[in-house]
């Protein structure tokens, strides 16, 4: 079977508003598709989150509120709209669909792993020190005076900072102030300053010890490198860990 090729402009121009409505109906049912998806994983990734959307760095519930907003709004405008028409700018909406796409897939992969737990409970103060928790960091401050040397602790990628308390509780508990930066969407490599930040607002600490989980380990030996030339550095030592050891 061979499809003819239009001949007379008036073949030209059927053929081509039928070409042109193949395109606007797919153009239609994606961005319905798409943008009623976006709802459903945004939705998701926030119930997935949990308590991490209170208690993480405020940057992923940002987005999640973005998203959900946004695709609500064109999912309903797309499913009370009944009629298919020509649409302008249809290079652009494709590439505008594919990027949506793109953000959503980022939104899956960037639920966090929660805390446990025995890390949940660690999070509490008592006589010894005290717990102070913000939108981007937690620290542990002995309620006696504090060593001169305190502990700057960098989360892996994804993971809840407070899963680290249980861990480092007992260095506060020693008389260490302790730190774990919150990072903007559970990344490491956005929180590069958060070491410099923590230097100013801890005065009594005259020197550090930095520590990181997986990624956050590969930022922490950035820091260290950073002032290893430096003879006044504030870094007294480095700890790097991992699941399954624990090597300094």
């Amino acid at each position: 079977m061979t499809i003819k090729e239009p001949n007379t402009p008036a073949e030209l121009a059927a053929w081509s508003t039928k070409a042109i409505s193949r395109i606007d109906t797919f153009l239609f049912w994606a961005v319905r598709s798409v943008s009623t998806l976006g709802v459903i994983v945004s939705a998701w990734a926030a119930i997935s989150t949990g308590g991490m959307l209170v208690h993480g760095h405020p940057a992923y519930a940002i987005l999640l509120g973005i998203v959900f907003i946004s695709c609500a709004a064109v999912a309903a405008h797309s499913w009370l709209s009944r009629t298919i028409t020509r649409r302008r700018f249809r290079v652009l909406r494709g590439i505008g669909l594919v990027a949506s796409c793109a953000v959503l897939a980022l939104i899956w992969w960037l639920v966090p792993y929660g805390a446990a737990s025995p890390a949940l409970a660690a999070m509490t103060s008592d006589e010894t020190f005290t717990v102070t928790e913000s939108a981007s960091q937690i620290v542990m401050t002995p309620t006696s005076t504090p060593s001169e040397v305190g502990v700057f602790f960098q989360p892996g990628a994804l993971v809840d900072a407070r899963a680290y308390a249980a861990v480092l509780r007992a260095l506060a508990e020693s008389g260490h102030v302790v730190l774990i930066p919150k990072q903007p969407f559970g990344i490491a490599f956005l929180s590069t300053r958060a070491f410099t930040s923590a230097q100013t607002q801890h005065p009594p600490v005259a020197r550090w010890v930095l520590g990181g989980h997986s990624l956050g380990g590969a930022v922490t030996a950035n820091d260290a490198q950073a002032f290893s030339k430096d003879p006044a550095s504030p870094v007294a030592g480095v700890i790097f860990s991992h699941p399954t050891q624990l090597q300094t």
